[in-house]
């Protein structure tokens, strides 16, 4: 009995792992190298596709401050923004453009918005607001990053805000013609990471449902000939 007990916690102990075990979630870096309809060069606009995934929408945007109306698309600028090669940036020449980068998950995944690099052009702006919405456009964070010329751009982690199954619109300025961000990046995974198990993980169910039948009856077959032979 004891082995019997042995091997169905065995058993149980691998079939709750199987079923627990999260789906592993893509992680994708935006540093927008090629983020262009063709090769990218300075003041290019980004492809509103750069980022899109199976598991994931992104999309770009300028928006007028004033406003509030979209102006355009976002655009690229190879240097000049601290040591980053290749920055997203937003508007034209002056202080009223608010940048806006939103995440959508597609269907059935979420997404986390993990971390970002600012910096600024020629050091022209010292710091700027960025805030960050949920899909749904609650505000989940407002703060002052700054936005280094020269030297190592300012690295932020956002990851503390999870996983959300309407994705996060993220946006700074209002002088993002002179704030730059790279090195963007999020990651997307099925809802709550796990859900329905794939096949393979059903198979190792089977199996182990199998041994604990195969167990009982093996217990049951020992017991039958203990008593024949008494």
């Amino acid at each position: 009995m004891t082995n019997i007990l042995k091997s169905l916690t065995g058993i149980s102990v691998l079939a709750a792992a199987a079923v627990s075990a999260p789906a592993s979630a893509a992680t994708t870096l935006l540093d927008f190298d090629g983020a262009c309809d063709g090769p990218c060069t300075d003041g290019q606009l980004i492809s509103d596709s750069y980022g899109d995934s199976a598991l994931a929408d992104v999309s770009y945007r300028s928006i007028t401050a004033d406003s509030g109306e979209t102006f355009e698309g976002l655009r690229y600028w190879e240097g000049g923004y601290a040591d980053l090669s290749g920055v997203v940036y937003g508007g034209t020449n002056g202080v009223n453009f608010i940048a806006e980068i939103a995440f959508t998950p597609t269907a059935g995944n979420e997404i986390s918005l993990d971390s970002l690099v600012t910096a600024s052009y020629l050091g022209r702006v010292t710091s700027s607001p960025f805030e960050i919405f949920s899909g749904s456009g609650d505000l989940l964070l407002s703060t002052v990053l700054p936005t280094p010329g020269t030297g190592a751009g300012h690295g932020f982690d956002t990851s503390a805000l999870g996983y959300r199954a309407d994705g996060y619109i993220l946006r700074f300025g209002p002088d993002s013609y002179n704030v730059g961000v790279d090195n963007v990046e999020f990651s997307a995974r099925a809802i709550g990471g796990g859900g329905v198990p794939e096949p393979a993980t059903w198979g190792m169910l089977i199996i182990g449902f199998g041994a604990i039948g195969s167990s009982l009856r093996s217990s049951k077959r020992r017991k039958k000939m203990a008593l024949a032979a008494a």
